[in-house]
């Protein structure tokens, strides 16, 4: 029986994604957002869904107001590619001005075809307020990597007073 507990410990321990991020709150923004609208840069449509929906829950527990993006702009796979459409353009003006803060994060390399690391950007129309970047270990799937990176993201955040 021993045997058998130490074994499904050594499984969840090993079965957890790790997620570290280093950021930097930006110049002369002192406000605590109290809500935020995610826009995530991923090559599918599932990984964005899912890491949208991750990180409006995890906001939600910490009482912040959070918004997915996914169904405004299902077609964004790279900001700075798709930077030229028109309607992307027409649709993050309208997403700038009617938000408080907007939280960018986009894919930047995986690892075994599981998101690893991202560019995490959180801006108000007046500026950038807070930048960082994340790396996942540990990651054996989406689910889990995305469920450490949503909470870290938040987690940072309010440790460097953001939220």
């Amino acid at each position: 029986m021993k045997k058998i507990s130490i074994a499904i410990l050594f499984f969840l321990i090993a079965g957890c994604a790790s997620t570290t991020i280093v950021g930097y709150r930006g110049q002369g923004y002192e406000k605590n957002i109290s809500s935020v609208t995610i826009i995530s840069i991923a090559s599918d449509l599932e990984t964005r869904d899912s890491i949208e929906e991750k990180l409006v829950s995890s906001f939600s527990k910490k009482g912040i107001n959070a918004l997915k993006t996914v169904q405004l702009i299902p077609f964004l796979n790279n900001l700075e590619s798709d930077v030229d459409n028109p309607e992307l353009s027409q649709k993050l003006k309208t997403i700038m001005q009617n938000s408080e803060a907007v939280l960018t994060l986009e894919l930047e390399s995986t690892l075994g075809g599981v998101p690893y690391e991202w560019k995490i950007i959180l801006q108000t129309s007046h500026g950038e307020i807070w930048s960082g970047k994340s790396k996942t270990s540990n990651t054996e799937s989406l689910n889990s990597a995305l469920n450490s990176l949503s909470i870290e993201i938040v987690d940072k955040l309010k440790i460097d007073g953001i939220i």
